[in-house]
């Protein structure tokens, strides 16, 4: 070890933007796979189910796998933290831009959110056999109805920002950010309009946030390879 740090490892060569590329990469697949598997393939709840409910039961059949989601998204919400404000600290350096600042600190912001909010999976495991599992889910759903806006509001600024800058396929970066804004809007209608025993009415949430992950891990691995270029 001491020989490979005389020579110059990895760790010492590897430039910030390349690491904050990296994270980008990473942590969007980390961040994806728990959302396509779990939530995407397991569908919404039937219609005439207590919705919160239904997703606790989800989690809590997953069992251990359950657990590696929770602990995959956390990852990859950190990582993705991190490289957004890297690239942020960086292009900052060269021109500033308000706007591109403020977008990055909401998206990092909500990340955290999202972070407690996947906790809770491991919160309903540990707790299925003492506790009805819906009450807590019921604290996930409250943590993502309210950083969701949040994040997806920073997500499109800073996608925006970056599209003015031509950065990476400015067409996309425009478009991903409108696809973001609408989301975030959703979320807040939803907030407002959804009833709990029916699953049509969080149907164009579901819709929405489908989509925005997709365009996400699109949008994470074209800005990871800029950045490592």
């Amino acid at each position: 070890m001491n020989h490979a740090y005389e020579k110059g490892g990895i760790m010492q060569h590897i430039s910030v933007g390349k690491l904050g590329g990296i994270c980008f990469i990473v942590g969007g697949i980390l961040a994806f796979i728990p959302f396509l598997l779990q939530i995407i393939m397991g569908g919404p709840p039937q219609e005439g189910v207590h919705i919160f409910t239904d997703f606790a039961n989800n989690v809590v059949a997953g069992g251990k796998l359950s657990m590696y989601y929770s602990l995959s998204s956390s990852i990859g919400f950190a990582l993705l933290a991190y490289a957004t404000y890297t690239l942020n600290s960086v292009l900052q350096k060269h021109e500033s831009h308000a706007v591109m600042g403020l977008g990055a600190f909401l998206f990092i912001v909500a990340q955290l959110g999202f972070m407690v909010a996947w906790a809770m999976d491991l919160v309903i495991l540990f707790g299925s056999e003492e506790f009805p599992v819906g009450n807590v889910f019921m604290i996930s759903m409250a943590l993502f109805f309210t950083f969701a806006p949040i994040g997806f509001l920073g997500g499109a600024l800073f996608s925006y920002s970056l599209a003015n800058r031509a950065y990476v396929h400015p067409l996309f970066l425009k478009a991903s950010a409108i696809v973001f804004i609408l989301t975030g809007l959703v979320f807040v209608y939803t907030l407002f309009t959804f009833t709990y025993y029916s699953a049509a009415t969080i149907l164009l949430m579901f819709g929405c946030v489908s989509v925005s992950q997709i365009v996400s891990i699109i949008w994470n691995i074209l800005v990871g390879r800029k950045m490592m270029a």
